[in-house]
């Protein structure tokens, strides 16, 4: 084993040091026989303050902006492409929840529920607006018209 320590200290891979911190020597056998030298770094890596996250997530980045007046933007010279976004634009995306078919079985409520439960942090109140459909899934039978909340919460 002293063989091997100062093999890898005169090739570089280990060297002296006068820290206060020092991590133990564990010497494992191999299945061959031979020994191999690890490294327990239990205490070092209790005492090292891991780096943040660099990228913010997008839900912490939106709650920051939550209670905001004012919103700018930055342009940036043609940084990025630019194209003007119409009102017919903004129809063409809700077109996946209007195209959605009336729910008739529980497993289909189930989804399109989880469906929109994905987007749940962009819609105020979503939690008033799908409490009639939650309803539904206590048991009862799937019956709704348009007149009803739950035909009001799914049109």
């Amino acid at each position: 084993m002293y063989a091997n320590i100062f093999m890898n200290f005169e090739n570089g891979i280990i060297s002296g040091s006068r820290s206060l911190y020092a991590s133990l020597i564990v010497v494992v056998r191999k299945k061959s026989g031979k020994l191999r030298m690890c490294v327990d770094y239990w205490t070092l890596n209790q005492r090292t303050i891991p780096k943040q996250y660099t990228i913010p997530r997008l839900r912490d980045s939106l709650h920051s902006l939550s209670g905001s007046k004012w919103f700018t933007v930055l342009d940036l010279r043609s940084g990025y492409y630019q194209t003007p976004e119409w009102s017919d634009h903004r129809s063409v995306k809700n077109g996946g929840v209007l195209a959605w078919p009336k729910p008739q079985m529980l497993s289909e409520l189930r989804s399109f529920l989880g469906f929109c439960g994905y987007y749940q942090h962009f819609i105020k109140d979503f939690s008033s607006i799908c409490h009639p459909p939650n309803e539904l899934l206590q048991c009862y039978p799937l019956h709704y018209n348009r007149k009803s909340k739950v035909g009001r919460s799914i049109q």
